[in-house]
């Protein structure tokens, strides 16, 4: 079986992902500069998102999130990968409005439960190392 190669983000796609968190574009933009790297580096190619950073901008010691929070969580649901922002989130009373905003934006029942399910498989792996 082939490896994917990994790549870092294209400038494109940092950039993009920087005129997002400030408020200046849409989502559609990142998701725009993602396509497009995609396609230019070729098939089998992923783009890893820069999560440690992202997690690091957020106010862990707000128990609700705000606007740049639900920015982040965004490029989270981008990467199919919500069930991180939750697990990095755990201590935060937010569940029920990382459930609204995932509404909100189309996601089905199914899947928050399927994104939820993850979370607690990976919190339960990272408390036996």
């Amino acid at each position: 079986m082939e490896e994917a190669a990994r790549i870092y983000p294209t400038r494109s796609v940092t950039t993009a992902i920087i005129f997002y968190l400030r408020g200046e574009r849409e989502l559609a933009h990142v998701e725009q500069a993602v396509q497009q790297a995609l396609q230019t580096t070729g098939k089998g190619v992923y783009v890893d998102f820069p999560f440690a950073a992202l997690n690091g901008l957020s106010d862990s010691q707000s128990e609700s999130l705000d606007e740049l929070d639900l920015r982040i969580l965004d490029l989270f649901v981008l990467a199919k990968v919500v069930h991180i922002f939750l697990t990095n989130n755990r201590e935060r009373d937010m569940i029920q409005q990382v459930h609204g905003h995932l509404r909100s934006h189309g996601m089905d029942e199914q899947t928050i439960l399927q994104t939820n399910s993850q979370r607690r498989k990976q919190h339960v792996l990272s408390q036996m190392w």
